[in-house]
């Protein structure tokens, strides 16, 4: 029998994509070994201090960033219902201040173990969104690896060796290619034919 092909054009820290999670499983469990699943990294933040006031301070920048940040996934969790942690949420800061890298380690995380790749995505996800964990920091997206059962030398070559982020403007292309303009899009094709 003939499977779907379901490109899902994402980012972790995307809160409408952390919405979209339980929606997978359903499917998975209802239609189990009917469905391909292909997570492609869109890349939604790039890189936060090209819109920094200059006369703003970073420290209050990105405060008012995270809290911006935070508001916005209350008001998605309205309609989503998924877990938001608003204490302690200080996702962005100065240094950590695109979700690029959270992107690449995805990549990464498919490089060193693609079985256990989607499964890293959603602890991503979780610890960003749920956990109010800082998971751009590459200590963060160790322990991740370590707990999503990856291999931590395995996911650190490619992280570090430039193929990751190869990898990762390579799915840029393609969603640049789709004309992808929101998080999430999904692309549907069965028996060669495509549905976006």
């Amino acid at each position: 029998m003939s499977k779907v092909i379901i490109t899902n054009v994402t980012d972790p820290v995307c809160p409408w994509c952390w919405g979209e999670e339980p929606y997978f499983r359903k499917l998975e469990t209802h239609f189990p070994n009917l469905i391909i699943w292909r997570n492609v990294m869109g890349g939604l933040v790039e890189d936060m201090n090209k819109n920094k006031p200059a006369d703003m301070d970073a420290h209050s920048y990105y405060n008012k960033e995270n809290k911006d940040f935070i508001n916005h996934c209350l008001e998605t969790a309205e309609k989503h219902h998924m877990p938001i942690k608003v204490e302690g949420f200080k996702l962005f800061s100065e240094t950590e201040n695109s979700s690029f890298p959270l992107c690449i380690a995805f990549k990464a995380a498919q490089m060193a173990n693609m079985e256990k790749a989607d499964l890293f995505l959603y602890n991503l996800r979780a610890a960003a969104m749920a956990e109010a964990r800082q998971a751009i920091t590459e200590s963060e997206l160790i322990a991740i690896a370590d707990e999503s059962g990856i291999d931590i030398a395995a996911f650190l070559d490619p992280l570090n060796d430039g193929s990751a982020e190869k990898a990762f403007w390579k799915d840029v292309e393609e969603a640049i290619s789709m004309k992808v303009e929101v998080f999430p899009t999904f692309v549907f094709e069965y028996e060669a034919k495509r549905c976006p």
